[in-house]
């Protein structure tokens, strides 16, 4: 389940390029934007918008619980922390359960209302500042019966650099096809019924719902263990509900967070697709974010879903985890495990999504990070300003009064860091990776920053991390090389490997400025000046043989040219001609 608050806004949060001194601590480029992890699902659903339906409480029909129907007991409670037999856990400062609504007490208020759609949440305007500490359950009645109630958390929807609360609202359950919806607080909060919504999406599976079968994405020995997975637009991820929003982007990711969404067990792998997009509808249309909470979603089927928009291998800022949305990684598997143990499919799919982040990122799988709490959250449990000692892969009920991932999936997380631990290429000391191991070697974090673009293969035989410094670390046959933002930008925009081949050697800082050889023969560029070129052949080689960046001609300053004998290129220093009939270089 998520506890977050809101953290998107409008535009790109993107640092704007800067090509300064190249082995200084530089902004990090719009550029770098590119080359996402590919989440290779046939993109076979298009755009689908699900239909959000809100409805007014405060003229419908109230009754007590003893009239509402049969299963007067919240049964089935996904959001309070219970003990092995399934009694809620008090927790110092919150008031984890409603002892009168957990004993179904005839005096709870009950509305009920006709309502369809598959998956329900209730919202409040933000000045409802009691919502923040009611005790809420909802229930359905579909073709097959009343469901169990389940109580849902709430929290606070605020948006970004803001402590004025927008809108609060519960988690959403998937009920998966209701006629009837039942809204249930205690006495005590049952004036919250006057301002509150439902809001009830209605969210069906398509033909193409069943036929998302991932390709495998493309990796090399050695490599972040990056699995397929099915992207937004496999999905039907319909963009414009996130209506211009683009979410930040953190420094680095340091912990996983681990979670359940709740609500009905009993969906199809066919549904999961149908489930994550009436998630993505509620909210964006219900509670008012521009995102789904989560970074990444897998089913209890195995299916693997990217969540974010932003790319998987970056560093996106989720709302998953309340006020510890930064540096953290959210992962939730469809389904209530509070309620049930989770299939092995469903375990081996988280496993395989916490190996990529942590592969990905560096991230020591049974290691610590201290967190700071960013606000007084509705669900933390720590305070603004105070530290969590996370561990590195962490349940979400590990900093938040949740119940999250529920008492038969949070005993097993010892088994998902095992698992990942394996998949990732961790020994107990390392990662296999060679661009990781240069990355120690040569000072890691202190001398380069923490990963900010986790590695990724870009090229067949070629992956690549950027690092907070803005150094990009490639890893091909050639061995690991370190380059500069102005010349990979530069190198990236001709197209990479495709155009000029693997880089051969490291960027290098020359009197003129800085270079790096890539393996089609050629020389990359970026002058003091801030022109950034490349050369190749005869008139690479005579430049070399003058001193290169260290000679008397200096940086390139315009490109290769075509002659009626071969190719000339100006310098800062003069020109060079080549006559391709004798293969003879000159200097002009």
């Amino acid at each position: 389940m998520k506890t977050p608050r809101s953290t998107l806004v409008k535009g790109t949060t993107l640092l704007s390029a800067t090509l300064g001194l190249s082995f200084g601590f530089v902004a990090l480029p719009s550029t770098m934007v590119q080359a996402p992890v590919p989440a290779a699902a046939p993109a076979k659903n298009g755009p689908i918008k699900p239909d959000v339906t809100q409805h007014a409480l405060a003229d419908k029909v109230r009754t007590s619980v003893q009239q509402a129907g049969p299963a007067t007991k919240v049964v089935s409670s996904a959001s309070v922390p219970r003990d092995a037999a399934g009694k809620p856990v008090a927790t110092p400062g919150k008031q984890a359960v409603d002892p009168r609504l957990e004993a179904g007490t005839a005096a709870d208020t009950v509305v009920d209302l006709p309502a369809t759609g598959d998956l329900v949440g209730v919202t409040w305007p933000g000045t409802t500042a009691m919502a923040a500490k009611a005790t809420v359950a909802v229930r359905a009645q579909t073709a097959k019966g009343w469901q169990d109630w389940q109580e849902l958390s709430v929290d606070a929807v605020q948006e970004q650099g803001s402590t004025k609360v927008k809108k609060y609202g519960t988690e959403p359950i998937w009920v998966d096809g209701a006629t009837r919806v039942q809204i249930r607080v205690a006495p005590t909060a049952k004036d919250l019924l006057k301002t509150a919504s439902l809001a009830a999406v209605t969210s069906k599976e398509t033909a193409a719902d069943a036929q998302l079968t991932p390709t495998a994405v493309p990796g090399a020995a050695n490599a972040a263990y990056v699995p397929s997975v099915i992207s937004r637009a496999g999905w039907g991820a319909d963009e414009r509900l996130r209506n211009g929003c683009v979410p930040s982007i953190n420094p680095t990711t340091q912990v996983v967070v681990v979670h359940h969404t709740a609500g009905q067990n009993s969906y199809t792998a066919a549904q999961s697709a149908s489930i994550i997009r009436g998630i993505y509808a509620y909210d964006t249309g219900g509670l008012g974010w521009c995102d789904v909470a989560y970074n990444m979603i897998v089913d209890k089927y195995g299916q693997k879903f990217e969540g974010r928009y932003g790319g998987l291998n970056r560093s996106v800022k989720g709302a998953h985890a309340d006020s510890f949305n930064t540096r953290t990684f959210g992962i939730s598997i469809l389904g209530n495990y509070d309620t049930t143990p989770v299939p092995d499919a469903g375990m081996w799919a988280l496993k395989q999504g916490i190996a990529m982040r942590i592969s990905q990122f560096y991230i020591r799988p049974y290691g610590q990070t201290t967190l700071y709490s960013e606000y007084n959250g509705t669900t933390s449990k720590y305070a603004k300003g105070q530290a969590y000692l996370a561990n590195n892969i962490a349940g979400h009920r590990d900093s938040s009064n949740t119940a999250c991932p529920g008492r038969y999936l949070y005993p097993r997380l010892k088994e998902l860091r095992d698992g990942a631990a394996s998949l990732a290429g961790w020994n107990g000391s390392t990662f296999s990776s060679p661009i990781y191991k240069r990355y120690v070697a040569t000072g890691g974090a202190s001398q380069w920053g923490p990963v900010y673009v986790g590695e990724t293969t870009v090229a067949a035989g070629l992956q690549r991390t950027v690092f907070g410094s803005n150094r990009r670390f490639y890893n091909s046959s050639y061995g690991v090389r370190i380059v500069g933002p102005g010349l990979d930008d530069y190198y990236t925009a001709k197209g990479g490997a495709s155009w000029g081949g693997y880089p051969t050697s490291d960027e290098v800082s020359g009197k003129a400025g800085w270079y790096f050889n890539a393996s089609k023969g050629l020389t990359v560029t970026h002058s003091r000046s801030g022109i950034s070129l490349y050369t190749n052949g005869g008139i690479r080689g005579y430049w070399l043989r003058l001193g290169g960046m260290n000679g008397s001609l200096g940086a390139p300053v315009a490109p290769m040219t075509t002659t009626s004998n071969g190719w000339q290129q100006k310098f800062e220093g003069g020109s060079i001609g080549f006559n391709a009939r004798n293969n003879t270089a000159w200097r002009f």
